[in-house]
């Protein structure tokens, strides 16, 4: 059995510990993240195929990783959510200086909000791109 395949298959069973400073390491550093934990992924060229596998031992072939990535575009989904709100606390906040007339505090607020729903629409903006899967049709060029 060639050594990288003996030592992913120990990484797989995790009888190595991949993360220490003497762990076995398995292909070439890529410029790709691990869906799942978002360690970088290492490409493992094998004659015609590429698989990747990070430093945990996440192990993805070129398919299954595109295919896991929208989840982790779903999870940045939440973070949208997240953005969505703020603006509406800041309004919210606002309005409660306002009431007790804090000029400069509601300015303050008023700005947080406005940056904020910035965020938000070029967050939804950019994650709803992303969502789409990348079809002959889709293709640039």
């Amino acid at each position: 059995m060639p050594p990288g395949i003996a030592t992913e298959a120990r990484i797989a069973a995790q009888k190595i510990a991949t993360m220490s400073e003497r762990s076995e390491t398995v292909g070439q550093p890529s410029r790709l993240s691990c869906p799942q934990c978002g360690g970088v992924l290492n490409e493992i060229k094998e004659g015609k195929t590429t698989r990747f596998r990070c430093q945990i031992g996440h192990a993805y072939g070129a398919e299954s990783l595109a295919a896991s990535q929208p989840d982790a575009l779903e999870e940045a989904l939440a973070a949208v959510r997240t953005h969505r709100e703020r603006p509406l606390l800041f309004r919210r906040t606002e309005e409660t200086v306002r009431a007790q007339g804090m000029r400069h505090a509601m300015q303050r607020w008023a700005r947080a909000a406005r940056a904020a729903e910035r965020a938000a629409a070029l967050i939804a903006s950019t994650a709803e791109i992303l969502r789409c899967p990348l079809t002959p049709e889709t293709e640039p060029g």
